[in-house]
């Protein structure tokens, strides 16, 4: 194992793929939705980008949107998940904020992440108005922009031209809210 945590982050990548292959197969245990779940909560800069991936499947087995907050993702110290949020269990390694956002507060949701360019963009808040997108590439160049409207609180999106990679969905409603997804297309 070397200093940087490479090995805990590669154990959570296998973790992570014994999971979805159980799940792809139908046969994914409660105790794999638990360990789904807190994989789900953990901090990115502690456990990898699986953890993203991670939050596009928990996404799916639980038919759910959750917005997951980084901002008060602290490092829990070697090999171990991080911490969120305010920690009253100093003995617990791992207590996840969820936040709950007020009943008319938009969510939106990008499924399945990762995906092959082939996805849905979900809203929490049924919104009848247009929806400007924008998709940024790793180099920060802008490669779809488009005005999106939603039936049903889905509407699905094709960029299967897209090379594989790690991107940017900057969303910005009717109201001049902004909202920033990541996700990756393999």
């Amino acid at each position: 194992m070397d200093s940087s945590g490479a090995t805990h982050v590669v154990n959570y990548y296998r973790k992570f793929y014994k999971i979805l292959i159980h799940y792809l197969k139908d046969s994914i245990s409660i105790a794999e939705k638990d360990t789904l779940t807190v994989m789900a909560y953990s901090c990115p800069s502690t456990n990898g980008g699986v953890v993203y991936q991670a939050r596009g499947l928990y996404g799916v087995v639980f038919n759910t949107v959750t917005i997951f907050s980084d901002d008060v993702c602290n490092p829990g110290g070697e090999g171990r998940p991080g911490k969120h949020g305010n920690n009253n269990n100093a003995g617990n390694p791992y207590v996840p904020a969820i936040e709950t956002a007020l009943s008319q507060s938009q969510i939106y949701s990008l499924l399945p992440n990762p995906n092959n360019g082939d996805m849905f963009l979900m809203q929490k808040v049924r919104d009848e108005n247009a929806v400007s997108a924008v998709v940024i590439n790793a180099e920060g160049q802008s490669v779809y922009k488009k005005q999106m409207w939603f039936s049903g609180n889905i509407s699905p999106i094709n960029l299967q031209y897209l090379s594989p990679g790690l991107y940017l969905m900057v969303l910005r409603d009717a109201g001049g809210s902004s909202y920033t997804i990541k996700f990756i297309v393999n």
